[in-house]
Protein backbone atom coordinates (compact mmCIF):
# COMPACT_ATOMS: atom_id res chain seq x y z
CA UNK A 1 0.00 0.00 0.00
CA UNK A 2 1.21 3.47 -0.49
CA UNK A 3 -0.49 6.41 0.58
CA UNK A 4 -0.20 10.25 0.46
CA UNK A 5 -2.94 11.17 3.06
CA UNK A 6 -3.39 12.35 6.13
CA UNK A 7 -5.29 8.95 6.91
CA UNK A 8 -6.64 5.92 4.76
CA UNK A 9 -8.14 2.37 4.90
CA UNK A 10 -8.31 -0.47 3.06
CA UNK A 11 -10.41 -3.32 3.94
CA UNK A 12 -11.27 -7.06 2.50
CA UNK A 13 -14.10 -9.14 2.86
CA UNK A 14 -14.19 -12.94 2.47
CA UNK A 15 -16.16 -12.81 -0.52
CA UNK A 16 -13.96 -10.96 -2.78
CA UNK A 17 -15.74 -7.24 -1.90
CA UNK A 18 -13.78 -4.22 -0.48
CA UNK A 19 -13.30 -0.69 0.32
CA UNK A 20 -10.72 1.84 -0.19
CA UNK A 21 -10.90 5.00 1.82
CA UNK A 22 -8.14 8.13 1.12
CA UNK A 23 -8.82 11.17 3.58
CA UNK A 24 -7.43 14.34 3.38
CA UNK A 25 -5.17 13.14 0.49
CA UNK A 26 -3.75 12.82 -3.29
CA UNK A 27 -3.03 8.89 -3.13
CA UNK A 28 -3.49 6.00 -2.16
CA UNK A 29 -2.86 2.34 -3.62
CA UNK A 30 -2.73 -1.02 -3.36
CA UNK A 31 -1.68 -3.74 -5.89
CA UNK A 32 -5.17 -3.54 -7.81
CA UNK A 33 -6.03 0.25 -7.76
CA UNK A 34 -4.98 3.69 -7.29
CA UNK A 35 -6.98 6.98 -6.14
CA UNK A 36 -5.40 10.00 -7.55
CA UNK A 37 -6.37 13.40 -7.20
CA UNK A 38 -4.57 16.59 -7.80
CA UNK A 39 -6.44 18.35 -5.10
CA UNK A 40 -6.16 17.32 -1.58
CA UNK A 41 -9.64 15.65 -0.74
CA UNK A 42 -11.76 12.58 0.43
CA UNK A 43 -12.37 9.55 -2.27
CA UNK A 44 -14.18 6.10 -1.03
CA UNK A 45 -13.94 3.57 -3.39
CA UNK A 46 -16.10 0.28 -2.85
CA UNK A 47 -16.52 -2.76 -4.69
CA UNK A 48 -19.84 -4.43 -4.03
CA UNK A 49 -21.25 -7.66 -5.68
CA UNK A 50 -18.81 -6.95 -8.81
CA UNK A 51 -19.78 -3.44 -9.02
CA UNK A 52 -17.69 -0.35 -8.59
CA UNK A 53 -19.17 2.53 -7.13
CA UNK A 54 -17.51 5.99 -5.85
CA UNK A 55 -17.67 9.29 -3.74
CA UNK A 56 -15.36 11.73 -3.81
CA UNK A 57 -14.84 15.46 -2.32
CA UNK A 58 -12.89 16.14 -5.54
CA UNK A 59 -12.02 15.14 -9.16
CA UNK A 60 -10.00 11.91 -9.64
CA UNK A 61 -8.21 9.66 -11.30
CA UNK A 62 -9.08 5.82 -10.93
CA UNK A 63 -7.26 2.52 -12.09
CA UNK A 64 -8.44 -0.15 -11.94
CA UNK A 65 -6.74 -3.28 -12.93
CA UNK A 66 -4.64 -0.61 -15.52
CA UNK A 67 -8.04 0.84 -16.69
CA UNK A 68 -7.90 4.55 -15.90
CA UNK A 69 -11.28 6.49 -15.46
CA UNK A 70 -11.28 10.81 -14.98
CA UNK A 71 -13.98 11.20 -12.62
CA UNK A 72 -16.01 14.12 -11.62
CA UNK A 73 -16.11 14.99 -7.63
CA UNK A 74 -19.39 13.29 -6.37
CA UNK A 75 -21.28 11.21 -4.07
CA UNK A 76 -21.66 7.33 -4.37
CA UNK A 77 -21.72 6.89 -8.34
CA UNK A 78 -21.33 3.42 -10.14
CA UNK A 79 -18.36 3.32 -12.10
CA UNK A 80 -19.59 1.96 -15.78
CA UNK A 81 -16.37 -0.28 -16.33
CA UNK A 82 -15.23 -0.75 -20.21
Amino acid sequence: MVSQAVYSVIGTEVNGDCVLFMGNGTLLCNKNVKIETEQVGNVTLELKNDVWYYTASVDCKITIQGKVYQLKAAEYKKITLG
